[in-house]
C-alpha cells in the first residue's frame, strides 16, 4: 500500500474529529465481567448487526489513522509514518472478521456495516448483500453501465469513483469504488445499512472511534429502533454512554472469547501466463515470442504475494532454449526470445518465489505450462485464377492469437484459536 489509500485522498483540513485521542485498555481482570455480558447479550440476540471500522484490522498490520500512532495524526503532527507491515492485499483476517463470519454461519449476523476500505471482510467469507461498505474498497471496480462488480486480487490506483481503464463484458467503463473526502456515500451499501441498523436488536461497534459522519450516524439509528448497542473500541465514543457494554479493549482479545467457532482462512491466488507470438515473416527459421505472468484480470498488474519469478524454455524436441535460469525479480514479470519455428510446442518451467507474506512451505510454486508455436508454412487458400483456367495456390497467413493458461494455488491457511 504505501499509505497509497491515504495519500490518494485529497487534502483535507477537517478530517473528521480530532486525531491522537488517548487509548484506554482496560486490564484483563475488569474486562472479564464485561465479556461474559457481552457473550449473553450476542447468544441471546438474532438479528445482529456489526458496525467496523480500522480498529478491527489493526491486529492483521493494517495501520488505523486517527489513533496515536494513526496515519493521519503522524502526518498532521509532521512525523515520519511507520513502515508498513503488511500490504492491503497480503493481510489475513483477523479473529473479529472470523467471528463474524461465525455469526453469520449462525444466521445471527444479518449485517456488516463497514468503513474500512481494506477488503478483509470479503476476503474473510462476509457474503456480498450481507455487507455494506460504506467507504468502499480498495479491490472492487464496477461498471458504470449494468452495475456488475469485479472484486481483484489488487488494489485500484484510483479513488473517488474514477475510470480504471478496463471495460466490463458488456462494454461499460469500470470505475474504482473508493470514496474520497467529498464523494457521496454508495447509495445501495447505505440504503443497506439503514435498514439493518433499523432493523437490528443488536448493534456492536468493533474498533471505531464514530467520527466521520454520516456513518457514525448509524448506531444512532439502532438505539432509536430499540436496538442494544455494545461498543469496543480502545478510544472514546460519542455512545459510550448510551451502550449496554463498553469495553476498552482490543478487538481481537474480546471476539476472541465469544464461544463461537472460528472458520479456517484459506486463500487461494490464481496467476495468468500468456504466450504471445510476434507476427513475424513465415519465411523466417525462428519466431519472437513474449511470456508475461500476471493476475488473471489485467497483464498489468501481478498478484500482491508474487515477489520473483524464474523461467526456463524448452522447444518441443526437450532442448533448453536458454542454456540459464532468467530470473525476473519485480514486476512487470515479462521475457521476450526467440525460438525455432518448428510448429512444435515450447514448454515453459516456472518457478514463482512468494513473499513471506504466503505461509512457509507455500512460498515457492512450480508451473509448467506448454504452449503451442503456430505458423511456419500459413494456411494454402485460392488465389486469382490463372491464365490455364486453374487456380494458383498462396499462403495466407494464420492470425495469431495469444495463448492464455490459469493456474490456482493455495498460498495462506490460517487456523484460528477455539474459544
Amino acid at each position: 500500500m504505501g499509505f497509497g489509500y491515504a495519500d490518494k485522498l485529497a487534502y483535507r483540513e477537517d478530517l473528521g474529529g480530532s486525531l491522537g485521542d488517548e487509548e484506554l485498555e482496560e486490564s484483563p481482570e475488569a474486562q472479564t465481567e464485561k465479556i461474559r455480558l457481552l457473550r449473553r447479550l450476542i447468544q441471546s440476540s438474532s438479528k445482529i448487526v456489526a458496525f467496523t471500522g480500522a480498529g478491527i484490522s489493526k491486529a492483521a498490520g493494517v495501520p488505523d489513522f486517527r489513533g496515536p500512532n494513526g496515519i493521519w495524526t503522524l502526518q498532521r503532527l509532521g512525523l515520519p509514518t511507520p513502515d508498513l507491515e503488511i500490504e492491503f492485499g497480503a493481510a489475513k483476517p483477523t479473529v473479529t472478521h472470523q467471528a463474524l463470519v461465525a455469526l453469520q454461519a449462525t444466521g445471527q449476523l444479518t449485517c456488516v456495516i463497514s468503513q474500512n476500505v481494506d477488503g478483509l471482510h470479503s476476503r474473510s467469507g462476509i457474503e456480498r448483500e450481507r455487507l455494506a461498505e460504506l467507504h468502499g474498497s480498495c479491490f472492487v471496480e464496477k461498471c458504470g453501465r449494468c452495475g456488475r462488480e469485479f472484486i481483484r486480487d489488487f488494489e485500484m490506483n484510483t479513488v473517488g469513483f474514477k475510470r480504471t481503464g478496463r471495460k466490463c463484458d458488456c462494454g461499460g467503463a469500470l470505475r474504482d469504488q473508493v470514496l474520497d473526502w467529498e464523494s457521496a456515500l454508495p447509495e445501495e451499501d447505505y440504503q443497506r445499512a439503514l435498514r439493518a441498523a433499523r432493523g437490528c436488536d443488536l448493534m456492536v461497534v468493533l474498533g471505531s472511534s464514530l467520527r466521520i459522519t454520516p456513518a457514525c450516524d448509524l448506531p444512532g439509528e439502532a438505539l432509536s429502533h430499540g436496538a442494544n448497542l455494545a461498543i469496543i473500541n480502545l478510544q472514546r465514543t460519542q455512545l459510550d454512554k448510551e451502550a449496554e457494554v463498553l469495553l476498552h479493549a482490543k478487538c481481537e482479545d474480546v471476539m476472541g472469547q465469544m464461544g463461537l467457532q472460528l472458520p479456517d482462512f484459506r486463500r487461494s491466488d490464481r496467476v495468468k501466463v500468456t504466450f504471445t507470438q510476434e507476427e513475424g515473416p513465415l519465411s523466417s527459421k525462428s519466431t519472437g515470442f513474449l511470456i508475461t505472468v500476471s493476475s488473471c484480470a489485467s497483464h498489468l498488474h501481478v498478484t500482491p504475494l508474487l515477489r520473483s519469478i524464474d523461467i526456463t524454455m524448452q522447444n518441443d524436441n526437450g532442448s533448453q532454449d536458454d542454456q540459464e535460469t532468467i530470473t525476473i525479480a519485480r514486476p512487470p514479470f515479462q521475457v521476450r526470445r526467440r525460438v525455432e519455428r518448428t510448429r512444435g510446442e515450447l514448454r515453459v518451467h516456472l518457478v514463482l518465489h512468494l513473499t513471506c507474506d504466503a505461509d512457509p512451505g507455500r512460498r515457492e510454486v512450480i508451473l509448467d505450462p506448454v504452449f503451442r508455436i503456430g505458423g511456419e508454412d500459413g494456411q494454402l487458400v485460392d488465389a486469382a485464377p490463372t491464365a490455364d483456367g486453374g487456380r494458383k495456390k498462396r499462403r495466407k497467413r494464420i492470425p495469431l492469437v495469444p495463448q492464455e493458461q490459469i493456474f490456482e494455488f493455495e498460498t495462506q491457511h490460517v487456523v484460528y484459536p477455539s474459544n
